[in-house]
């Protein structure tokens, strides 16, 4: 279980202060994808900033499993929206460098099966540059299932592909997700997307964000609805 409780994010800038997030309480059960979406400014990103640990100054409480949910406590894997791949390593190079930089032992079974899903066989020696948007994605996809994490984010990860691209690489990231069943928080502003991929969707809105309900399996004319109504 991912529990937040009553999570506000206050950001200082000169002496002025600017509150990002207020009051946000959540529960995600173990192996569920949530979906969390909303107008921009509402504070999505910073919730993955937080959950990711890159944001550690908040008031409230984040948990996994009854333990403050930290990188140094749990394995947290993120795809970004620009996915990043570092530009001077091969492909293969990319997928492998998180298990490397933490001296785990590569399952060779594992990483063969995950390239495999993703069709990346014959891109292994290409470089970030020489690949598609689709292809670049796939690459952060088997980069981040390759780290086995306990909790995995979502930021906007299909937004910048084009309409059959991000189909086809949302077909491939939940065939791949079936398999390890991770923890998932995706944040994203595609209403389908959060409705096809997801089992609940969390709506934020408002500056600063307050949570305005969550639903389970709706869709997605239930959200635009939730997301048109005046703030509450």
């Amino acid at each position: 279980m991912l529990s937040i409780r009553h999570l506000s994010v206050t950001y200082h800038h000169g002496n002025a202060e600017v509150k990002a997030l207020e009051d946000l309480s959540l529960s995600i059960p173990e192996g569920e994808i949530f979906a969390v979406t909303g107008p921009s400014g509402c504070g999505k990103s910073t919730l993955l900033h937080v959950l990711a640990g890159v944001l550690t100054d908040y008031n409230g409480e984040v948990r996994m499993d009854g333990r403050p949910l930290s990188p140094q406590q749990f394995s947290i894997g993120i795809v970004p929206q620009q996915y990043g791949l570092l530009p001077w390593k091969r492909v293969r190079e990319n997928i492998v460098l998180p298990a490397m930089l933490r001296k785990d032992e590569i399952d060779a079974a594992e990483l063969e099966s995950t390239i495999e899903i993703l069709g990346l066989s014959d891109l292994l020696h290409r470089y970030p540059r020489e690949l598609s948007g689709g292809q670049r994605q796939r690459v952060a996809l088997a980069r981040v299932f390759l780290q086995r994490p306990q909790l995995l984010l979502l930021d906007e990860a299909f937004a910048a592909l084009d309409m059959l691209t991000a189909e086809k690489s949302r077909q491939l990231f939940l065939h791949l997700w079936d398999k390890h069943r991770v923890t998932t928080v995706m944040v994203t502003h595609n209403v389908e997307e959060a409705v096809a991929m997801s089992s609940r969707v969390a709506i934020i809105s408002g500056s600063p964000g307050r949570l305005v309900d969550v639903f389970e399996h709706p869709d997605a004319d239930v959200i635009r609805r939730t997301l048109n109504q005046p703030e509450r």
